[in-house]
């Protein structure tokens, strides 16, 4: 007997066809997911045992060497020898405000020169050129007898009576009005020559007689700030359009900028700065004034003056502060000698001298003085060119 199959068969087929689809599917998801998977960013699950000992270990790792902080410099570098300048900076710290056994009741003492040292060029021969040159002298019976009968006081009295015969207005057309200002030049010039420069520098103190000393201070000042505006460099000035022989002059002033920062990082960090010159005292003060010191703290010539009337005289007061009278004045005035002085002429020597504490000497090309300060163990800085 035969048995039907046919239907049996094709169910069968049918069924393992679809389990065949089934699981073909399945395994089509289970690579679809995957494969997803696998396209999302890795992202590494921690281990805490690990991390734990790799925190640990980054905190106990040494710590390296601490670089030491430097102070800030107290100058700029300029035209400075940096050992020179970091010399400088250390002493100031070492001396200044900043040292424990600092005491501000008795602070350390700074002097500086002036002339070619704290200001290029000269005070005193600026002062005089200005009130010889506009014969702003108080010419009277007092006056004359401080003009040397060797240096033209004859000539120079007959030229100043015969302006007087004419009107102001006049006076700069007249000759006589040129040969004074000449001979006035020219007379200090020679009593610098001859009698040297303590000598010359006084009778540049003395000329101011007959002045206010109020009145001198304020002249002073007028006669700084025109400096200031002139060239630095050296002038001429002539009796007559054909003179052969005129009396040679220096003129301008500058302050040096390294000298000008010194004297007021100084300052700033509790020294009390002077300075001090062979020049006038109503001038030295005034010049003070424009390195940002009071007036009082410039040491200058003095002569004698009227309490009553303020008038000053041409007697001198002394020591002149020149050579070892520098030191003599330094001492009198301030009481103590200095922490710290600068200086560049020969004449200075005593003063650079004086006491102890820090020395410097601007070398100005001359070697005894290079020499001597080399010896006493001295800064020695080249001297600033002037400018």
């Amino acid at each position: 007997m035969m048995i039907a199959t046919d239907g049996v068969v094709g169910a069968r087929s049918l069924q393992g066809r679809a389990r065949r689809v089934i699981g073909a599917a399945l395994v089509g998801a289970a690579l679809l997911g995957f494969v997803c998977e696998a396209a999302m960013p890795y992202r590494k699950g921690k281990n805490p045992k690990y991390h734990h000992k790799k925190k640990r270990a980054t905190a106990a790792a040494p710590a390296g060497p601490v670089e030491p902080s430097l102070p800030p410099p107290l100058l700029a570098d300029g035209r400075w020898d940096p050992k020179v300048k970091g010399r400088l900076e250390d002493f100031i710290r070492a001396q200044g405000k900043d040292n424990p056994d600092y005491n501000p009741s008795d602070l350390p003492v700074a002097v500086f020169s002036l002339n070619g040292v704290a200001i290029v060029n000269d005070l005193g021969e600026a002062v005089l050129q200005r009130v010889a040159l506009r014969l702003d002298f108080k010419m009277d019976d007092k006056f004359w007898p401080l003009v040397p009968p060797a240096f033209g006081r004859a000539r120079l009295k007959a030229d100043y009576e015969q302006l007087l015969a004419s009107p102001v207005s006049i006076w700069p057309s007249q000759p006589a009005y040129r040969r004074l200002r000449k001979g006035f030049l020219a007379a200090y010039r020679g009593l610098c020559d001859k009698y040297g420069r303590r000598d010359c520098r006084g009778w540049v103190a003395q000329l101011f007689q007959g002045f206010k000393q109020p009145d001198a201070v304020t002249y002073a000042g007028e006669a700084i700030q025109t400096a200031f505006l002139a060239p630095v460099g050296p002038g001429l000035i002539s009796e007559s359009d054909d003179d052969p022989s005129p009396a040679s002059i220096r003129t301008g002033l500058r302050k040096v900028p390294e000298m000008a920062e010194l004297i007021e990082v100084l300052g700033n960090e509790g020294f009390e700065v002077w300075i001090v010159s062979e020049d006038p005292q109503f001038a030295v003060g005034q010049m003070a004034k424009e390195l940002g010191l009071d007036p009082e703290r410039g040491i200058g010539i003095e002569v004698e003056v009227s309490s009553d009337t303020k008038v000053m005289s041409g007697v001198l007061k002394h020591p002149l502060p020149f050579g070892s009278g520098k030191v003599e004045a330094v001492s009198a005035i301030i009481g103590k000698s200095p922490a710290f002085s600068v200086a560049r002429h020969a004449e200075d020597l005593d003063f650079l001298g004086y006491g102890r504490g820090l020395r410097l000497l601007l070398d100005g090309g001359d070697p005894s003085l290079r020499k001597a300060a080399a010896e006493r163990g001295w800064l020695i800085q080249p001297a600033f060119p002037q400018r």
